[in-house]
């Protein structure tokens, strides 16, 4: 089940490459409004980074739209002829997948059939361990993402559900294997697939080297640029999972203070070390994007006109803005270059600490300014995996 992380991971980093890639012509091909349209492209992109969790619900299979019910039903009897019994179809509002569960008691091992609109269908049959540790042998090609330590995967592309199964009995351990039942097998997707998350979100997401094997098992080119916007994207979305996970934890910690907090929440800026320039400018400037300070240039204002001028001369101190927090980020730690930030842009005293976290991040709490007026986000349900992410990040 910890497969379908990597799956659903590899396949999104592949389609930042070729979104980057039509970026890149677009810039090229369309220098004059380039960066208007690359807004756009970016937005309307398939995201670049799975959810960092994942709430899975049983359904009545009429209930899905499933793209091919014969395929369903032909891994379905295969389950069933290999000694597996089906628990249910189940959804997820998470990501657009759809997956349909088995379990053989007495070898304790579950089997899943996932579909995913780009992959297709495939299939898992797995085992789990006392000690947290994982046996999956898998009917989809190889994915190229990394896999933790404790994950071991087998990959036999397109072999019947008999063949994975007795793969899965021949190599892995016949200990301490985690029993399996029909009523546990959702608990165990979730928390096995926050597990692989949290493993994701401690190394900061795919390396260099993942992501040009996946360009290349994918046939797609890969250059330095396409690399560092995946990692951005997912340190900035590791950055903002956190940052809402902190806002969780001062709750709890603050219980006595919710009327008051109802009022401010759509105002509260996370800051820790894992949050990255382009979030700590977007703090304190909303209207900030890197893209307009790559292109600065002064031939593209009309200096004569006022409004034009003041326009050039705010981009320019927020370039500089930029490179000296870029500096204070090298010097030493995130939350103190914030402060510093605050200083230099004239606003420190237009901002208040609330206070800090030591979980599952070491982070300050700040009050932006009222007349920042940002959407505001619901949070995001507790989840008892959380306190499994505890970052020694200083």
């Amino acid at each position: 089940m910890a497969l379908f992380l990597k799956i659903v991971a590899a396949f999104f980093v592949a389609i930042c490459i070729f979104v980057v890639a039509l970026i890149w012509f677009v810039k090229v091909k369309l220098r004059s409004f380039a960066g208007d349209l690359m807004k756009q492209v970016m937005a309307a992109a398939t995201p670049t980074v799975p959810p960092f969790r994942m709430k899975i619900r049983p359904v009545d299979s009429e209930d899905i739209e499933w793209s091919n019910e014969t395929e369903l039903n032909r891994l379905s009897e295969e389950f069933e002829a290999a000694g597996f019994e089906q628990i249910s179809d189940y959804q997820t509002d998470d990501a657009p997948v759809a997956l349909r569960a088995f379990y053989h008691p007495e070898q304790n091992s579950y089997g899943v059939i996932y579909e995913h609109p780009a992959a297709g269908y495939w299939c898992d049959v797995t085992r789990r361990y006392t000690d947290d540790s994982s046996w999956t042998i898998t009917s989809t090609k190889e994915h190229g993402m990394d896999s933790p330590p404790s994950s071991r995967v087998v990959f036999m592309p397109q072999e019947p559900i008999a063949v994975l199964f007795e793969k899965l009995l021949e190599v892995s351990p016949v200990n301490n294997i985690e029993p399996c039942t029909a009523e546990g097998f959702q608990k165990r997707f979730e928390t096995g697939y926050a597990k692989e998350m949290n493993w994701q979100i401690d190394r900061g997401g795919p390396t260099e080297q993942e992501i040009r094997r996946i360009a290349e098992i994918n046939g797609q080119e890969c250059d330095q640029q396409m690399v560092d916007t995946i990692q951005e994207q997912w340190k900035s979305a590791i950055a903002d999972f956190l940052s809402e996970r902190v806002i969780q934890m001062w709750k709890k910690e603050n219980p006595d203070s919710d009327d008051e907090r109802a009022g401010i929440q759509h105002r509260i800026t996370v800051v820790h070390n894992r949050s990255t320039s382009q979030q700590l400018m977007n703090a304190v400037f909303p209207d900030f994007c890197m893209e307009d300070l790559d292109e600065l240039d002064a031939d593209d204002f009309d200096l004569d006109d006022p409004d034009d001028r003041q326009e050039f001369e705010q981009l320019e101190r927020q370039k500089a803005l930029m490179q000296e927090l870029k500096m204070d980020l090298r010097a030493g730690s995130v939350r103190s270059a914030f402060e510093k930030l605050l200083t230099s842009a004239g606003v420190a005293d237009q901002w208040k600490k609330l206070g800090e976290v030591a979980r599952p991040i070491n982070s300050d709490l700040w009050l932006q300014p009222e007349f920042i007026d940002d959407d505001d986000d619901e949070d995001s349900e507790d989840d008892e995996f959380e306190d499994d992410l505890d970052l020694d990040d200083e």
